[in-house]
């Protein structure tokens, strides 16, 4: 009845606030590509079908299980980036994972985390490609600050807290709810690829300044192209009103994040208009990325 009278949405997080509601289960914060299994087919965020035909192979016939597909190893600062490449590829056959961190089905999340071990645990065998998530219980800010930053040194974005006895809401949880809230000093947005720049070269002459260290003009008129991608150029529209309705848009260079292959080859053939995912640290008053940082370009929107 309960799968019968509702519309089905994944579960989502907000962000946790300042004052948490004790005891919580806190698991490290992934990077992957959401996946939800549905009549025994794998579906993206969006409900979507995952587009990886290997993917969908291995995961099917599988109870329906909530995660995340990550391709290697879950932490790195390419998680994102090579699982969504693996993941959205209709051909090939990604090294990939399933990280499992709940089972869709009604009953407080303490009972659906149990039923869900058990079930991974009867469906594992060697090359089953499923892994559950682990969940600390924590019951102190003490505890729940020293465990994010472990979390954070292992390479992991940060940590995601649940509710013991939150049910699994068809949609976003609102932090008042609790049922599931993200601990993160990142947080994801995705905007829009409408220029490049080209990275350049500091060839005005090098003097020294009154502490003997090596300086140089930024006049432009010393700075030669090195014939790669600086930066993308990109818009960024802001959605804050209760409505859903865009209320700025934004402009601003995204460069950090990338390795001087993807540089290379965005110069050679740049996506204008494509959607890219970056992270920041939140925005600045007029509604600047702080610290913008590449993640990778959406080839679904996933």
């Amino acid at each position: 009845m309960w799968r019968q009278t509702m519309t089905f949405k994944p579960m989502l997080a907000s962000p946790a606030p300042e004052t948490i509601k004790f005891p919580v289960l806190a698991s490290p914060k992934l990077d992957g590509i959401r996946c939800i299994i549905r009549d025994g087919v794998a579906f993206s965020r969006n409900l979507k079908p995952i587009p990886n035909a290997f993917i969908q192979k291995c995961l099917a016939g599988l109870p329906e299980l909530d995660g995340e597909l990550i391709c290697g190893s879950p932490v790195g600062n390419d998680v994102w980036n090579r699982s969504n490449s693996g993941v959205m590829s209709r051909d090939g056959e990604p090294d990939f994972l399933f990280h499992v961190f709940d089972h869709v089905e009604s009953g407080p999340f303490k009972d659906r985390l149990a039923t869900a071990r058990h079930l991974v645990a009867d469906k594992f065998t060697p090359g089953s490609r499923l892994i559950m998530v682990p969940h600390i219980h924590i019951g102190t800010m003490d505890l729940l600050n020293t465990k994010e930053q472990q979390w954070i040194d292992d390479g992991f974005e940060g940590m995601m807290i649940r509710d013991p006895n939150g049910p699994y809401k068809f949609g976003r949880s609102t932090t008042k709810e609790g049922y599931l809230l993200k601990v993160k000093r990142f947080e994801d947005h995705e905007a829009t690829v409408v220029g490049v720049v080209e990275q350049m070269r500091n060839e005005n002459e090098a003097t020294k300044d009154a502490l003997g260290r090596t300086k140089r003009s930024t006049a432009k008129a010393g700075k030669v192209g090195k014939g790669t991608l600086g930066a993308f150029e990109c818009e960024f529209q802001r959605v804050s009103n209760v409505d859903g309705i865009s209320s700025s848009h934004t402009a601003f260079e995204l460069g950090s994040g990338m390795n001087d292959a993807q540089r290379a080859e965005f110069w050679k053939t740049p996506p204008i208009g494509a959607l890219v995912t970056f992270k920041c640290q939140g925005f600045t008053p007029d509604g600047m990325p702080r610290f913008p940082i590449f993640k990778g370009i959406r080839q679904d929107a996933a």
